[in-house]
């Protein structure tokens, strides 16, 4: 039978002495002073086991401590596993240690010879059992003893322990007596004797089951908002179960009969608080948890949801706030086109939005209506079952004469058309012209007569955006003549091909002159 030793002193002095040095070992914020065994010292019979805990000094820095290894100085004595389980093998006595970064403490293990009771015959009867020892594995078993003797002769048969039961408790002449052994509740290997009684005779059968391992990780699990699928390792000799409390999580197995590896599977989150839930193992009558905890679902956001783009386009920074789910941005036009101009780029919490340059094809772009006009390119993006939307506001081009005004009070305007008469002016005119543009232009001159060709021109002749320009007409020249000069504002490079040739009203200047 197993007997513990727990000597005060001797415990109090093994377990100072296995701390290992002290140093400035820092884990979690908390210095690591040491590591204690329990128990430290353990007297265990053969084919008995027992787990040894370690404990951590301060208790606060087991969290991120590093990993304990186990040893054992002799081996063939007692073994020990990578959880602390020690089983006692043969006769003799070992040392079983515990390391844990810097840190070590140590375990005394004396295994002793497993003592079979001794049976006391009845020499006038035949009487005999068999076998007189059965291992039971921590799961237990239904086992037969065979029980031999006189016809006729009564004998009767009890047990110790509540964890092994007898299929009878009394029989006469021969019989097969069946045990059936409870599975395991506690991690040390336990013994018993059942007794049967013949005559004057008492005979024995002894029972050593062994002691239930069973351990889960990791502990708890941590899911992002989107869910997912994780590992849970199962190590362990006997039966166990496994259920959710909630529906969100999902295993694959929830029954095994040994080590396994059970997978969950996490539903994304559908509120936006952190949610949690326990997956309960039972084991040997005991239950052990995994806690599964859950980030809250983020909001799908972006920092903008609106962005004023020029004509000639340019480029964009977004940032996307969608906690840990994946998400993606495409442009998505009202009849399912997409414009053409638009690229966007994904990196961490950023879409890059590049815009180029909008060329709209077959517009007249000079009429006063076309002014902050824009082209509406809305940009969706994704996380989910979430989406929101970004809207790009593309400037329509557009170029137009704002306003003439001449320097000596000669002005007009026919319609759309800017008009500048100057039929009794013998002298030089001057014309502050303004124009509305945001796209390049250029401006040129068109003489109608033939017979006066040179009697306008300008301040610049080309440009980009709002601008303004003189106008300067001669009237010194080519007197005695009449003549017409139209001035005409045209858009350039990738806009030239707006006006297909012709020209609208409020880009055109008209000039007239007689003599």
């Amino acid at each position: 039978m197993r007997n513990y030793l727990f000597g005060a002193a001797l415990a109090i002095v093994a377990l100072l002495s296995g701390c290992g040095q002290k140093t400035d070992e820092v884990v979690n914020d908390t210095a690591l002073q040491g590591i204690k065994i329990r128990p430290s010292e353990v007297t265990l019979e053969e084919g008995e086991s027992v787990k040894l805990h370690v404990k951590y000094v301060p208790e606060e820095a087991e969290a991120t401590a590093p990993a304990v290894s186990w040893y054992s100085e002799k081996q063939r004595v007692a073994s020990v596993d990578e959880n602390g389980n020690v089983k006692a093998d043969r006769v003799g006595t070992t040392v079983i240690t515990a390391q844990c970064g810097k840190f070590e403490a140590k375990c005394t293990v004396e295994v002793t010879k497993l003592e079979l009771p001794t049976p006391q015959p009845d020499p006038e009867i035949n009487f005999s059992v068999s076998p007189e020892l059965i291992n039971a594995p921590a799961k237990g078993g239904t086992y037969d003893i065979i029980v031999k003797t006189d016809e006729g002769q009564k004998w009767t048969v009890r047990r110790e322990k509540s964890w092994a039961q007898l299929s009878q408790t009394e029989g006469e002449g021969n019989a097969t007596v069946q045990v059936t052994v409870d599975p395991a509740d506690s991690e040390s290997t336990l013994t018993q004797n059942i007794t049967f009684k013949a005559g004057k005779g008492t005979y024995y059968v002894t029972i050593q089951r062994k002691g239930m391992q069973f351990s889960i990780s990791p502990e708890t699990i941590d899911v992002p908002s989107k869910g997912g699928t994780f590992t849970i390792n199962v190590t362990s000799n006997i039966a166990w179960t496994a259920s959710c409390e909630e529906t969100w999580a999902k295993l694959d197995k929830t029954s095994g009969d040994g080590d396994a590896t059970v997978s969950v599977t996490v539903d994304a989150a559908n509120t936006e608080s952190v949610t949690s839930q326990k997956i309960v193992f039972k084991a040997g009558g005991n239950s052990y948890y995994v806690t599964i905890k859950r980030s809250a679902k983020v909001k799908l956001a972006i920092d903008k949801t609106e962005i004023n783009v020029p004509p000639t386009g340019g480029t964009y920074t977004v940032k996307v706030t969608a906690g840990d789910e994946e998400w993606s941005a495409k442009e998505q036009l009202v009849d399912g086109s997409v414009s053409g101009i638009v690229t966007i780029t994904k990196s961490g919490n950023q879409a890059t939005i590049t815009v180029g340059k909008y060329v709209p094809i077959n517009i007249f772009i000079s009429d006063e209506g076309f002014v902050g006009q824009v082209k509406e390119i809305p940009i969706t993006f994704f996380a989910g079952d979430q989406k929101t939307t970004l809207t790009l506001k593309v400037e329509k081009p557009y170029l137009l004469f704002d306003n003439i005004i001449s320097n000596n009070g000669i002005k007009s305007m026919s319609g759309k058309i800017w008009e500048a008469s100057a039929s009794s002016y013998t002298g030089i005119l001057t014309f502050n012209v303004s124009l509305k543009s945001n796209i390049p232009w250029e401006l040129s001159v068109t003489y109608r007569s033939s017979n006066i060709t040179d009697f306008v021109s300008l301040s610049t002749t080309s440009g980009t955006g709002n601008s303004s320009f003189t106008v300067t007409v001669d009237r010194t020249k080519n007197k005695g003549k009449e003549g017409i000069a139209l001035i005409h504002a045209k858009p350039t490079g990738n806009w030239a091909n707006l006006h297909e040739g012709s020209y609208n009203e409020h880009n055109k200047f008209e000039i007239s002159f007689t003599y």
